[in-house]
């Protein structure tokens, strides 16, 4: 058996009203957007700075990383200049070897923990 609609009439005041109110509905839901629009635009640019500066920070920590090794390069050097010494130098000689090797360890050991905090 089919169904019978009902038909509800509906006043000229009373349709003035539903339109009212889906109106009212339809500013708050449009300020609601904009609001929220605005939020998302702060945090993007919140996002787009952090992203600058973890990129400095990493660019830095590479040059300092570059500058250690630089040294250690330096140290290597002067460490194999002091291997080929003679015997005439054994004093100076042994006091410099433990003071090189006591910086390469202390230049080694910066590097990987530079190298750990940029991963």
């Amino acid at each position: 058996m089919p169904s019978k609609k009902t038909i509800k009439l509906v006043t000229t005041n009373e349709l003035a009203l539903l339109v009212q109110d889906n109106t009212k509905d339809t500013n708050k839901l449009t300020l609601l957007v904009q609001s929220n629009t605005k939020d998302i635009a702060v945090v993007v640019k919140e996002l787009r700075e952090f992203r600058h500066e973890f990129h400095q920070y990493r660019t830095d920590m590479k040059d300092k990383i570059d500058r250690v090794k630089e040294d250690l390069v330096e140290i290597r050097k002067d460490l194999d200049f002091l291997t080929k010494r003679t015997k005439e130098d054994d004093d100076a000689y042994g006091s410099d070897i433990l003071k090189i090797n006591k910086r390469v360890k202390e230049l080694e050991y910066r590097v990987k923990e530079l190298e750990t905090v940029a991963a």
